[in-house]
């Protein structure tokens, strides 16, 4: 994957993104995998307003906004039911 230095046009870009978003639904399967295994072990694992708490503190540390983080946390954690069923017809 190029730097966004290299790229010389549009499909340059494209392939970039593409491959970055890939790597961000290959990490939410993860995510979703390590969620399931922590409600198969009746474990509360995460205070929701102390991990959103500590992804701002990220995101303003790497220069993003906190909001969308936020908010893509929000929808991460109220989606969690959906992609724990998918995840326990994967691993079966």
């Amino acid at each position: 994957m190029k730097l966004p230095e290299e790229c010389k046009n549009m499909k340059d870009v494209k392939n970039a993104v593409d491959n970055i978003d890939m790597a961000i639904i290959d990490l939410i399967g993860q995510r979703a995998e390590y969620l399931n295994k922590a409600t198969n072990l009746k474990l509360t694992v995460f205070n929701q307003n102390e991990m959103l708490n500590v992804r701002r503190k990220w995101a303003e540390e790497s220069n993003l906004s906190p909001d969308l983080v936020q908010n893509l946390y929000e929808v991460l954690e109220s989606n969690k039911e959906a992609y724990s069923n998918k995840t326990e017809q994967v691993l079966g």
